[in-house]
């Protein structure tokens, strides 16, 4: 049985995933398949370091949070590699010494329902951003999406 590990897989594109996994090969053949950043081509996994398994989700959660704000979506970043690799030893020590770990920014006001009409094709948008970024509800993607949006114009 494989140890599981946390790992880097770097796009075409020079993006970079972290994640976890008992078996990284076997990940990066369904990264091949599907993935949040819509790039199929040549995915490589380029670092791998195994992690205590009770502290892998921990550990990963770790990593993330290390190097957030450049966090494209889901798990994706753009960083370098030595950024990457830091990220992930610096989580895989935190594991070893059973912590303590730092979690990513996603604290957010909560968004009180209402029944404002929105046009299908910016549902359609949330929906697949829900899908590929792990919301678990489309309130919090469509939250996500317009802060990504209100933090674009302010900064152009």
């Amino acid at each position: 049985m494989n140890p599981p590990v946390l790992y880097v897989i770097r796009a075409p594109s020079g993006a970079r995933k972290i994640g976890q996994s008992i078996h990284a090969p076997m990940r990066l053949t369904q990264l091949k398949t599907y993935n949040a950043i819509k790039e199929y081509g040549d995915l490589v996994i380029e670092y791998e370091l195994p992690c205590p398994p009770n502290y892998l989700t921990a550990g990963e959660r770790h990593a993330h949070a290390l190097v957030w704000d450049h966090r494209i979506k889901g798990e994706w970043f753009t960083i370098d590699a030595e950024q990457a690799r830091s990220a992930v030893d610096a989580a895989v020590a935190a594991a070893q010494a059973g912590g303590p770990f730092i979690k990513p920014k996603r604290k957010r006001e909560t968004m009180k329902r209402s029944s404002l009409a929105i046009p299908i094709s910016l549902y359609q948008l949330a929906e697949d951003y829900r899908f590929e970024s792990r919301h678990r509800n489309m309130n919090d993607a469509l939250l996500d999406l317009i802060e990504t949006g209100l933090a674009a114009v302010k900064s152009a």
